[in-house]
């Protein structure tokens, strides 16, 4: 069983339904073992895509919030060179897991994400954006 947890000054605290549920299945004074694996909050993920939502509805060349983000892989270097057996060599881009980024890691990435959206939409538009994020 998985449980999502954040620490609070009263301790780990469950932080969706799912979690709580578990949780209160768990008697008092048991014992519990916890393989610990810290996760990239995801407020950051929520930002970002939430960057991505707005910047979209405010131009016109990308189609999907997908093909934006794709775009802003490619920019940030999470692609691979394809070879084939027959043909061209081609473009893909990597997945990105937010999970594993260390802040320093995000923080390149997603100011590398506003670069592109104020290249995309202009600078005042991105600011306006981001007061409400």
């Amino acid at each position: 069983m998985l449980l999502n947890l954040v620490r609070t000054i009263n301790g780990l605290v469950p932080i969706d339904d799912e979690s709580v549920d578990a949780v209160k299945k768990i008697k008092i004074g048991y014992d519990i073992f916890v393989e610990f694996k810290p996760r990239r909050n995801m407020k950051f993920h929520k930002k970002y895509f939430a960057l991505l939502n707005a910047v979209l509805v405010n131009q016109r060349y990308y189609k999907t919030v997908d093909n934006l983000h794709e775009a802003i892989k490619f920019k940030a270097g999470y692609y691979e060179t394809i070879i084939p057996l027959r043909g061209e060599p081609f473009l893909k881009t990597n997945s990105i897991s937010f999970s594993s980024m260390d802040n320093l890691e995000f923080e390149r990435f997603y100011n590398l994400a506003i670069d592109e959206c104020i290249a995309l939409v202009g600078d005042d538009a991105v600011n306006n954006i981001l007061r409400f994020l």
